[in-house]
């Protein structure tokens, strides 16, 4: 447990330059979890293309998860991060490499739907991901950003990013609704949770994941933890967007650290009738889902994952490949 702990807090936070092209943007009014200001990153790019990123690591909702040692997460502004994969800039082989990037950096715990100021014991933490993003937009489109000069935008989250991402579609939607091609890529997002994850949270917590289901259009069930069965309601409230989500099916980091099961429980739940296979395999509609028989949490925002594979042989950057296809019209799940 204490490797796997180690594991989600070192995987977003490996060191690199940020580069001479990379811009942070100070939002007023908008702060990390232990009260640091919140920046966006901004990278130019050369096409008319958008990438927006959402990035991971973990989450907190008491005294041990967000300041025991090692955490489960971070509160502080992550100084830098390793771009790698889907986010490099200018790397051959990457399809998004030429793209415009808008970074939201992950320091609140609370998956980007947070909006409320928490006090565990002596400290307190601002759980205020959500409330971010929306100053964070809205200061972006005062300073003059025409978020719809793009031909097309990718929506990318991993971890903790993926599954914000999917809760926040409300909030893309509104700035993006008339782009015309729109992608959403959730890289591990778990979503097969037991409905005993809600005992975790008190009732401000839970008030947010309210709000941030009802924006979407759906319904916290707090007797259950399935989101994986509301994925398909989700898609067709936003079927003007395609959506892509990696899924190891063993892994081990959802399983163990959030979903408190086996690998091989979490397996048989992603495999279910529940589950996001059997939910996504429809290939006529805007959802897919691609699941490997993998430990493997997260695989676009390293290489290194790019080339792991479903059992019908089909590998990651295949998949990725496959839902930034404009012209497809099917989007069949892969396991």
């Amino acid at each position: 447990m204490r490797k796997c702990l180690i594991f989600i807090v070192t995987l977003f936070s490996a060191f690199s330059s940020l580069g001479s092209s990379i811009e942070l943007i100070p939002i007023p009014g908008a702060f990390c979890g232990n009260g640091d200001p919140y920046k966006v990153v901004y990278r130019k790019g050369t096409k008319d293309s958008l990438l927006v990123h959402l990035q991971g690591g973990g989450m907190c909702w008491d005294e041990k998860t967000c300041f025991s040692f090692p955490q489960m997460t971070h509160l502080n502004w992550p100084l830098k991060v390793d771009y790698k994969g889907i986010l490099e800039s200018g790397s051959m082989g990457n399809p998004m490499k030429d793209a415009t990037l808008i970074e939201f950096r992950y320091c609140t715990g609370d998956i980007f739907v947070g909006s409320h100021v928490a006090r565990y014991g002596k400290r307190q933490v601002n759980h205020v991901g959500r409330r971010n993003l929306e100053l964070a937009f809205a200061f972006l489109k005062e300073r003059g950003f025409d978020f719809e000069k793009f031909q097309d935008v990718t929506l990318y989250g991993e971890s903790a990013g993926a599954f914000g991402m999917l809760l926040n579609m409300d909030l893309f939607e509104s700035y993006f609704k008339n782009i015309p091609v729109k992608r959403v890529i959730s890289d591990s997002p778990g979503v097969h949770f037991k409905s005993t994850i809600w005992e975790n949270f008190d009732e401000e917590y839970i008030r947010d994941f309210e709000r941030a289901y009802s924006r979407i259009r759906l319904r916290l069930d707090r007797d259950g933890g399935w989101f994986s069965e509301k994925l398909v309601s989700l898609c067709s409230n936003f079927h003007n967007w395609t959506f892509g989500i990696l899924q190891g099916s063993k892994d081990f980091v959802m399983a163990k650290l959030f979903g408190k099961m086996s690998p091989e429980e979490f397996q048989r739940r992603v495999f279910s009738s529940r589950g996001i296979y059997e939910q996504l395999k429809d290939p006529g509609d805007n959802c897919s889902a691609w699941i490997p028989e993998s430990y493997t949490h997260v695989f676009l925002s390293d290489k290194k994952n790019w080339y792991k594979s479903t059992k019908d042989h089909f590998s990651a950057r295949k998949y990725l490949s496959e839902i930034l296809d404009s012209s497809r019209l099917d989007f069949p799940s892969h396991k």
